[in-house]
Protein backbone atom coordinates (compact mmCIF):
# COMPACT_ATOMS: atom_id res chain seq x y z
CA UNK A 1 0.00 0.00 0.00
CA UNK A 2 2.80 2.52 1.06
CA UNK A 3 4.69 1.75 -2.31
CA UNK A 4 1.16 2.08 -4.33
CA UNK A 5 0.60 5.34 -2.57
CA UNK A 6 4.29 6.74 -2.83
CA UNK A 7 3.67 5.92 -6.26
CA UNK A 8 0.41 8.44 -6.88
CA UNK A 9 2.48 10.88 -4.94
CA UNK A 10 4.91 10.93 -7.47
CA UNK A 11 2.63 11.10 -10.51
CA UNK A 12 1.07 13.66 -9.19
CA UNK A 13 4.10 15.58 -8.73
CA UNK A 14 5.55 15.11 -11.91
CA UNK A 15 2.45 15.99 -13.43
CA UNK A 16 2.58 19.56 -11.41
CA UNK A 17 5.89 19.73 -12.46
CA UNK A 18 4.53 19.07 -16.30
CA UNK A 19 1.85 21.60 -16.26
CA UNK A 20 4.26 24.50 -14.68
CA UNK A 21 6.67 23.77 -17.61
CA UNK A 22 4.13 24.01 -20.10
CA UNK A 23 3.39 27.02 -18.70
CA UNK A 24 6.65 28.71 -19.33
CA UNK A 25 7.42 27.07 -22.54
CA UNK A 26 4.34 28.60 -23.61
CA UNK A 27 4.55 32.15 -21.80
CA UNK A 28 7.93 32.21 -24.31
CA UNK A 29 6.59 31.08 -27.53
CA UNK A 30 3.13 33.30 -27.08
CA UNK A 31 6.14 36.16 -26.54
CA UNK A 32 8.37 35.63 -29.27
CA UNK A 33 5.61 34.83 -31.74
CA UNK A 34 3.61 37.94 -30.70
CA UNK A 35 6.99 40.02 -31.28
CA UNK A 36 7.92 38.60 -35.02
CA UNK A 37 3.74 38.85 -35.84
CA UNK A 38 3.13 42.63 -33.93
CA UNK A 39 6.35 44.31 -33.38
CA UNK A 40 7.53 44.45 -29.63
CA UNK A 41 5.28 47.58 -28.07
CA UNK A 42 3.73 48.67 -27.18
CA UNK A 43 0.50 48.16 -28.84
CA UNK A 44 -2.38 50.71 -28.69
CA UNK A 45 -5.71 49.41 -30.17
CA UNK A 46 -8.29 52.34 -30.52
CA UNK A 47 -12.14 51.91 -30.44
CA UNK A 48 -14.34 54.37 -32.01
CA UNK A 49 -17.92 53.75 -30.52
CA UNK A 50 -21.43 55.09 -31.71
CA UNK A 51 -24.15 56.02 -28.98
CA UNK A 52 -27.47 56.11 -28.40
CA UNK A 53 -29.60 58.91 -29.07
CA UNK A 54 -32.37 59.42 -26.69
CA UNK A 55 -34.92 57.70 -29.45
CA UNK A 56 -32.57 54.56 -28.92
CA UNK A 57 -31.17 54.51 -32.26
CA UNK A 58 -27.09 54.73 -32.85
CA UNK A 59 -25.71 58.04 -34.45
CA UNK A 60 -22.22 58.26 -35.85
CA UNK A 61 -20.09 61.23 -34.69
CA UNK A 62 -18.04 63.32 -36.62
CA UNK A 63 -14.88 61.26 -37.88
CA UNK A 64 -12.62 64.38 -35.95
CA UNK A 65 -14.85 64.40 -32.25
CA UNK A 66 -13.18 63.09 -29.19
CA UNK A 67 -16.18 62.43 -27.83
CA UNK A 68 -16.83 58.32 -29.19
CA UNK A 69 -12.92 56.97 -28.90
CA UNK A 70 -10.55 56.10 -26.98
CA UNK A 71 -7.07 53.72 -26.84
CA UNK A 72 -6.43 51.34 -25.00
CA UNK A 73 -2.25 50.11 -24.86
CA UNK A 74 -1.69 46.63 -23.69
CA UNK A 75 0.49 44.76 -21.50
CA UNK A 76 3.99 44.17 -21.94
CA UNK A 77 4.94 40.69 -23.39
CA UNK A 78 7.55 40.05 -20.62
CA UNK A 79 3.92 40.51 -18.23
CA UNK A 80 1.15 38.98 -20.29
CA UNK A 81 2.17 37.58 -23.58
CA UNK A 82 -0.92 34.78 -24.03
CA UNK A 83 -3.49 37.52 -22.96
CA UNK A 84 -1.72 39.98 -25.49
CA UNK A 85 -1.30 38.05 -28.28
CA UNK A 86 -4.53 36.63 -27.89
CA UNK A 87 -5.91 40.27 -28.32
CA UNK A 88 -4.02 41.46 -30.73
CA UNK A 89 -5.30 38.21 -33.00
CA UNK A 90 -8.63 39.39 -32.56
CA UNK A 91 -8.20 43.01 -33.51
CA UNK A 92 -6.29 41.69 -36.71
CA UNK A 93 -9.12 40.11 -37.63
CA UNK A 94 -11.37 42.48 -36.86
CA UNK A 95 -13.84 40.69 -34.50
CA UNK A 96 -14.84 43.49 -32.54
CA UNK A 97 -16.16 45.63 -35.08
CA UNK A 98 -20.02 45.91 -34.91
CA UNK A 99 -19.89 44.22 -31.55
CA UNK A 100 -21.36 46.14 -28.35
CA UNK A 101 -20.33 47.05 -25.24
CA UNK A 102 -22.88 47.03 -22.30
CA UNK A 103 -23.02 48.94 -18.55
CA UNK A 104 -25.52 47.24 -16.32
CA UNK A 105 -23.24 46.81 -13.05
CA UNK A 106 -21.50 50.00 -11.94
CA UNK A 107 -17.99 48.62 -11.43
CA UNK A 108 -16.88 47.77 -15.45
CA UNK A 109 -18.42 48.35 -18.76
CA UNK A 110 -18.52 44.74 -21.01
CA UNK A 111 -17.62 44.01 -24.16
CA UNK A 112 -19.75 41.35 -26.02
CA UNK A 113 -19.70 39.28 -28.99
CA UNK A 114 -23.16 40.47 -29.98
CA UNK A 115 -23.75 42.89 -32.99
CA UNK A 116 -25.24 46.35 -32.12
CA UNK A 117 -27.21 47.06 -35.08
CA UNK A 118 -29.17 43.43 -35.04
CA UNK A 119 -28.39 41.94 -31.72
CA UNK A 120 -27.30 38.89 -33.59
CA UNK A 121 -24.98 36.74 -31.51
CA UNK A 122 -20.90 36.50 -33.10
CA UNK A 123 -19.62 34.39 -31.11
CA UNK A 124 -19.44 31.71 -33.94
CA UNK A 125 -16.75 33.77 -35.63
CA UNK A 126 -14.34 33.99 -32.30
CA UNK A 127 -15.34 30.11 -32.13
CA UNK A 128 -14.25 29.70 -35.96
CA UNK A 129 -10.99 31.14 -35.63
CA UNK A 130 -9.91 29.66 -32.05
CA UNK A 131 -10.60 32.87 -30.31
CA UNK A 132 -13.14 32.22 -27.70
CA UNK A 133 -10.91 31.15 -24.94
CA UNK A 134 -7.54 31.49 -23.66
CA UNK A 135 -5.53 28.70 -22.94
CA UNK A 136 -5.03 29.43 -19.38
CA UNK A 137 -5.57 31.82 -16.84
CA UNK A 138 -3.03 34.71 -16.92
CA UNK A 139 -2.67 37.07 -14.48
CA UNK A 140 0.85 38.96 -13.03
CA UNK A 141 0.73 40.91 -9.43
CA UNK A 142 2.47 43.90 -11.80
CA UNK A 143 -0.26 43.94 -13.69
CA UNK A 144 -3.35 44.94 -10.83
CA UNK A 145 -6.81 45.33 -12.02
CA UNK A 146 -6.54 49.42 -11.64
CA UNK A 147 -9.35 51.90 -12.75
CA UNK A 148 -9.44 52.08 -16.55
CA UNK A 149 -7.42 48.74 -16.40
CA UNK A 150 -9.38 46.07 -19.00
CA UNK A 151 -8.96 42.57 -18.18
CA UNK A 152 -10.82 39.29 -19.71
CA UNK A 153 -13.49 37.50 -17.79
CA UNK A 154 -15.09 34.19 -17.40
CA UNK A 155 -13.11 30.79 -17.08
CA UNK A 156 -11.19 30.13 -19.05
CA UNK A 157 -11.66 34.07 -19.97
CA UNK A 158 -10.73 35.04 -23.35
CA UNK A 159 -13.84 36.06 -25.51
CA UNK A 160 -15.56 38.51 -23.57
CA UNK A 161 -13.56 41.51 -22.02
CA UNK A 162 -14.44 44.48 -19.59
CA UNK A 163 -13.26 47.61 -18.84
CA UNK A 164 -12.57 48.43 -14.85
CA UNK A 165 -14.16 51.52 -13.97
CA UNK A 166 -13.18 51.61 -10.56
CA UNK A 167 -10.00 49.80 -8.66
CA UNK A 168 -11.21 46.41 -8.64
CA UNK A 169 -8.11 44.76 -8.09
CA UNK A 170 -9.69 42.86 -5.30
CA UNK A 171 -12.38 41.53 -6.58
CA UNK A 172 -10.86 40.76 -9.93
CA UNK A 173 -7.16 39.10 -8.69
CA UNK A 174 -6.16 36.23 -7.32
CA UNK A 175 -8.72 34.77 -4.50
CA UNK A 176 -11.66 37.67 -5.66
CA UNK A 177 -13.95 35.31 -7.99
CA UNK A 178 -14.90 33.00 -5.31
CA UNK A 179 -17.92 31.51 -7.68
CA UNK A 180 -15.26 29.87 -9.29
CA UNK A 181 -14.11 26.54 -9.11
CA UNK A 182 -10.27 27.94 -8.50
CA UNK A 183 -10.70 30.77 -6.50
CA UNK A 184 -7.13 31.65 -6.56
CA UNK A 185 -7.27 32.37 -9.85
CA UNK A 186 -7.53 35.90 -10.67
CA UNK A 187 -9.07 37.78 -13.99
CA UNK A 188 -6.23 38.34 -16.40
CA UNK A 189 -5.89 41.81 -16.92
CA UNK A 190 -4.26 42.70 -20.20
CA UNK A 191 -4.08 46.45 -21.05
CA UNK A 192 -5.21 50.02 -20.09
CA UNK A 193 -6.89 52.58 -21.19
CA UNK A 194 -4.37 55.48 -21.77
CA UNK A 195 -6.67 58.29 -24.06
CA UNK A 196 -10.08 58.88 -23.85
CA UNK A 197 -11.01 58.33 -20.10
CA UNK A 198 -13.97 60.80 -20.53
CA UNK A 199 -15.29 58.49 -22.90
CA UNK A 200 -15.01 55.67 -20.72
CA UNK A 201 -16.81 58.34 -18.57
CA UNK A 202 -19.27 58.64 -20.76
CA UNK A 203 -19.83 54.33 -21.06
CA UNK A 204 -20.45 53.73 -17.51
CA UNK A 205 -23.14 57.33 -17.51
CA UNK A 206 -20.77 58.72 -14.69
CA UNK A 207 -22.65 61.74 -13.75
CA UNK A 208 -25.71 61.09 -15.56
CA UNK A 209 -29.03 61.97 -13.69
CA UNK A 210 -31.36 59.47 -16.13
CA UNK A 211 -29.20 56.14 -16.29
CA UNK A 212 -30.30 53.19 -18.22
CA UNK A 213 -30.59 50.43 -16.84
CA UNK A 214 -29.37 48.45 -19.49
CA UNK A 215 -26.66 50.80 -21.53
CA UNK A 216 -25.70 49.50 -24.73
CA UNK A 217 -22.93 51.20 -26.86
CA UNK A 218 -21.55 50.15 -30.00
CA UNK A 219 -17.92 48.91 -31.63
CA UNK A 220 -17.99 50.75 -34.73
CA UNK A 221 -14.58 49.78 -35.19
CA UNK A 222 -11.10 48.78 -33.03
CA UNK A 223 -7.90 48.56 -34.67
CA UNK A 224 -3.81 48.46 -34.29
CA UNK A 225 -2.65 52.08 -34.44
CA UNK A 226 1.33 52.66 -35.61
CA UNK A 227 3.69 52.02 -32.51
CA UNK A 228 3.88 55.41 -30.51
CA UNK A 229 0.51 57.17 -32.61
CA UNK A 230 -3.00 58.11 -31.90
CA UNK A 231 -5.62 58.12 -34.78
CA UNK A 232 -7.61 60.88 -32.41
CA UNK A 233 -7.27 63.58 -34.83
CA UNK A 234 -4.91 61.81 -37.88
CA UNK A 235 -3.74 58.55 -37.93
CA UNK A 236 0.21 60.12 -37.78
CA UNK A 237 -0.35 62.57 -34.61
CA UNK A 238 2.32 61.74 -31.26
CA UNK A 239 0.29 59.90 -28.46
CA UNK A 240 -0.58 62.55 -25.40
CA UNK A 241 -1.06 60.86 -22.23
Amino acid sequence: RNSLLTLDILCLLLSIVFAISHIFASHDFHKSYANIRFGEGPHRIEFSLQFMNDDGAFVPEMAKSRTNKFVMELAPLSLMPHSVLHFLEMIDHQLWNGAAFVHHVDHVVQAVPTAFRTAETMKPMFDNLGLSELAFQEYHEEYPHDTYSVGFSGRPGGLEFYINTQDNSLIHGPGGQTQHALREEGDPCFAKIVSGHHVIDRMNQKGQNNKKEIHIIGIERAVLLPQGMTSHQNPYSRMKR
